[in-house]
């Protein structure tokens, strides 16, 4: 016979160790239904006796058939002398009935051509003679339990146990017995008792591996059965079924190498094995060997292919192959066998938009949510997808049923809210998103109550904000504004503490005041402030402006009380900044204004950078989007701006409209 062809083979990372528990409950639950395991000699109807002769055998057929006939002889030739020798005994008996030897040697007789009863009544009435002993009280437990009389069967090898504890063959037949009783950990303690004390018992290993698969393919106990069936493979290289189950456990432990390795050899000798090119094609795969993989999966689909396990098995490598048409083939091949497998439609969705065929896409995702409704993440996803291809609104409507749906994901939609230009909503997702993130591990009541902790530190650092505000410190962002803005009474003190300095008799706190207002309007970016307090500070700086101040600073009280009103509106996540079909650009050029300017507008986020050629850069505030404009807000001068298709224009005061210059959109 010609050697196994040898197999180079390539180092794995960690992932595929990590998948490798998810991969041996996948691969065991078709193949070991379909003629994967070897028989051990079931016998079988012939085809012969179901339909009729064959044609004409061939020589090694007739050949086989004439030792299949000898075989079967022999045994008849050594069954009559067995029995020739259980009538000597017997006849012997009826003179020596008090012979303990004549009932023990009939008893092994009768037990050698499976005449069990009678074994066992000669047994019996051997111990009544000579006594039990462990030996004897172990033969009889295995009658019994080829009788599956096992309650006889258990009680016979624990008495055998007792008087030999330390008798490793005993135990392995304990062990034997407490599997077909479904006692797993007790069969799972005598095998491990067993190779204790006989490190290199094969039977003992097999059976041990055996019992880890059939509890649980995990891969903790793919990885235990793989050690022991390396031991039994070593001590048996031959024999097939231990190698068959030593590459499911392999294959369940990540071992894919040694999977490919073992899965040849079998096929080598056996080149039916269908599971074989099973393992070895999903082995290839995490190697990346997926042309291997791809031979073997084809003709793992030879043996039956109609078989909705073994078409997946392809479909799978065709997506990591790239080959995305033939990946859906074979999944609309699988879902005429499973029309309602979730799975496949899920895999199907991704090879759709490989090919960015989205709307088919969309129709795999409307199946999904038709088949699990209850499924939260099927409207999350089909949202996501949505949003992708700009069906913003209806990427909303699908994340908003799967929050309803308890998936709480404010987090997805508050991206999607971002996108359409909705900032303030967006803010409000993410501040949902924690809360719900608390709640569900449980930590709602702590949760409240460090946010009433949470608010007594709020009060007491605004107000030494404003000590130090007033003490003519320098305020920074990351220090003043930063550590409690998400905090819902974080607007209402900033807001109390600044109106009070502006509302002061004393006119250098008033300034002071005015000089906090604008660093707290710089900083406010999306965060909502409460309409009435924003209402009292916006009557407070116009009623400063109206007073007897420098010009520049009453300009500049006016366009901070105008730009609260501004921003209380827009970062109240009710409103509406975006309509359906509004225009979605990043990047708009005026190439001569009025004043043969170069101008440029670019988004980073909620804002909107005006560059100028010959002057200063200028920040505007996103406000909303609508399918004609774009509009935005500037903080600092108190000017708002619509950006069109092919035009720009500003206000004063949001109501008159003045023309700047044609311009277009250069980025979308």
């Amino acid at each position: 016979m010609l050697s196994p062809p040898s197999i180079t083979m390539r180092p794995i990372g960690f992932l595929a160790l990590i998948a490798a528990a998810t991969l041996c409950l996948n691969t065991a639950n078709h193949a070991w239904s379909a003629n994967c395991e070897p028989t051990d000699g079931v016998n079988r109807q012939s085809i012969e006796e179901l339909v009729g002769p064959l044609d004409e055998k061939t020589p090694e057929e007739n050949k086989a058939e004439q030792e299949q006939r000898l075989a079967e002889r022999r045994e008849n030739e050594v069954r009559e002398l067995r029995q020739a020798e259980i009538d000597r005994l017997t006849a012997k008996l009826q003179t020596a009935l008090d012979d303990p030897n004549l009932w023990l040697s009939r008893a092994r007789i009768r037990a050698e051509i499976h005449l069990r009863e009678g074994a066992i009544s000669d047994l019996t009435q051997f111990m009544k003679l000579k006594g039990k002993s462990a030996e004897q009280l172990a033969e009889l437990g295995k009658l019994y339990y080829s009788l599956n009389q096992f309650d006889k069967a258990e009680a016979d090898l624990n008495e055998a146990v007792q008087m030999e504890p330390d008798n490793p063959e005993i135990l392995f037949a304990r062990g034997k017995l407490y599997i077909e009783q479904w006692k797993t950990p007790e069969a799972y303690r005598d095998f491990s008792k067993v190779i204790e004390m006989e490190p290199r018992h094969k039977m003992a290993r097999y059976n041990r591996a055996y019992l880890l698969l059939g509890v649980r393919l995990s891969y903790p106990n793919c990885r235990e059965a793989a050690k022991d069936l390396k031991i039994v493979v070593d001590l048996d290289p031959d024999w097939i079924l231990a190698r068959y189950h030593y590459v499911r456990a392999l294959s369940g432990s990540g071992q894919f190498e040694e999977v490919v390795r073992h899965a040849t050899y079998v096929l080598w000798h056996d080149p039916k094995s269908e599971c074989m090119h099973m393992y070895r094609s999903k082995a290839y795969r995490m190697l990346d060997e997926f042309d291997l993989a791809l031979q073997d999966a084809t003709k793992y689909m030879e043996f039956n292919p109609r078989d909705e396990s073994r078409i997946a098995l392809r479909a799978q490598i065709y997506t990591k192959m790239e080959q995305h048409d033939k990946a859906i083939a074979d999944w609309n091949a699988y879902l005429e066998i499973m029309p309602n497998n979730a799975a496949a439609y899920y895999n199907l969705v991704d090879s759709y938009k490989a090919l960015k065929r989205y709307e088919d896409a969309l129709a795999a995702y409307d199946k999904l949510v038709e088949i699990e409704p209850t499924n939260s993440d099927w409207p999350r996803f089909r949202g996501l997808l949505k949003s992708d291809v700009g069906d913003h609104y209806g990427a909303v409507a699908d994340l908003t049923t799967a929050i309803e749906m308890g998936g709480n994901r404010y987090s997805n939609r508050a991206n999607v809210y971002r996108k359409m230009g909705e900032h303030a909503k967006a803010w409000a997702d993410d501040a949902y998103q924690t809360f719900a993130t608390r709640e569900f591990f449980g930590e709602t009541q702590e949760y409240e109550q460090e946010l009433a902790e949470e608010e007594k530190v709020l009060a007491a650092h605004v107000e030494e904000q404003l000590k130090l505000l007033q003490a003519g410190e320098k305020l920074t962002e990351r220090q003043t504004f930063r550590p409690h803005n998400n905090h819902s009474a974080w607007g209402r003190y900033w807001l109390e503490g600044l109106t009070s300095l502006v509302s002061s008799d004393d006119i250098e706190t008033q300034k002071i005041g005015v000089q906090g207002f604008r660093l707290f309007v710089d900083h406010l970016q999306v965060y909502p402030i409460p309409p009435k307090e924003t209402q009292v500070a916006i009557d407070a700086l116009n009623k400063f402006s109206h007073g007897d101040y420098p010009q520049s600073l009453k300009f500049e009280t006016s366009v901070l009380a105008k730009s609260l009103g501004v921003l209380q509106v827009a970062n109240n996540p009710k409103t509406e900044a975006c309509q359906p079909g509004s225009l979605h650009f990043k990047q708009f050029v005026i190439e001569r204004d009025q004043k043969d300017r170069y101008r440029e507008f670019n988004q980073f986020g909620i804002e909107w950078i005006q560059r100028i050629v010959s002057d200063k850069n200028y920040r505007f505030r996103e406000l909303r989007r609508t399918p004609e404009f774009i509009e935005m807000y500037d903080l600092n001068r108190g000017i708002w701006m619509r950006l069109a298709p092919d035009h720009a224009e500003r206000s004063f005061n949001n109501k008159d409209w003045e023309f700047i210059a044609k311009g277009e959109i250069t980025k979308r």
